[in-house]
């Protein structure tokens, strides 16, 4: 199967800043891939570089849908909403003075047609925004906020979505909820590319995982099994697991 996203070489920063050298990954369509590693490891530029929000230096970012292929590197984010790619950002992610209501028919002005349909269904999905439509965003919880920021992002009809951070700042049971959402809707088909602070909590979920160190690739492999890895989990999540099959280094450190 191709891959629905495939990152090849990708060296990318914020104006003369560097951040990511050479980074390359894959998204099966209907996967979840994690993106893990150190704070400053570049796991959020790289998000940003693929939905056009950080410069691209060089290498290559390619999105194949019903059977064609786009080169988009260095695509406006516009455009690549139009494409059926989204992105939530860690912060800023919803528009704290106007109503949830407001919040997600803006979500649909890539797509307009039938937007009010639409927001009916996912709130059956995210069923307590149901009760909070017309409070203001900033009003809400963490949690409450965080699913409207994914709602609102579906509300364009992406077929591969890109989260950062999805569980900053969240109660656990918040935590739980959202990836709840994330469940059911890899369950549906959606591919998701997540950048995730808590890295058991989001290796355990990933089909596959890349770890990212210096900007560079690090280790690849099925989320479970680098979750299982001594190495991994020795110098990215502070010990305390056993052992398998180790960790596959990534192309570039062989």
């Amino acid at each position: 199967m191709l891959p629905m996203l495939q990152v090849t070489g990708l060296s990318a920063g914020f104006e003369d800043v560097p951040v990511l050298d050479g980074v390359s990954m894959t998204a099966t369509p209907g996967s979840t891939v994690a993106i893990v590693g150190p704070n400053g490891a570049g796991k959020s530029t790289l998000l940003k570089a693929v939905y056009g929000l950080a410069r691209v230096r060089s290498g290559r970012v390619v999105f194949r849908r019903d059977g064609a292929e786009h080169d988009i590197t260095g695509w406006p984010p516009h455009r690549l909403t139009a494409l059926g790619l989204n992105y939530v950002p860690q912060t800023d992610n919803v528009f704290a003075a106007l109503s949830v209501r407001e919040n997600l028919l803006l979500g649909a002005t890539a797509r307009p047609r039938q937007a009010l349909a639409r927001m009916e269904r996912l709130l059956v999905e995210f069923g307590p925004l149901r009760t909070v439509l017309d409070r203001p965003a900033g009003a809400l919880s963490g949690g409450q906020r965080q699913s409207l920021a994914v709602a609102r992002a579906l509300m364009s009809e992406p077929v591969l979505l890109l989260l950062d951070e999805p569980s900053a700042g969240l109660a656990p049971s918040a935590v739980g909820t959202v990836f709840g959402h994330l469940a059911r809707l890899r369950s549906e088909g959606l591919t998701i590319v997540i950048v995730e602070q808590n890295a058991r909590l989001v290796l355990a979920r990933a089909d596959n995982a890349y770890v990212l160190e210096g900007g560079r690739n690090r280790y690849e492999g099925p989320g479970p099994e680098l979750l299982q890895d001594a190495r991994v989990v020795e110098l990215y999540l502070g010990g305390g697991a056993h052992a398998t099959t180790p960790a596959t280094p990534a192309a570039a450190d062989q």
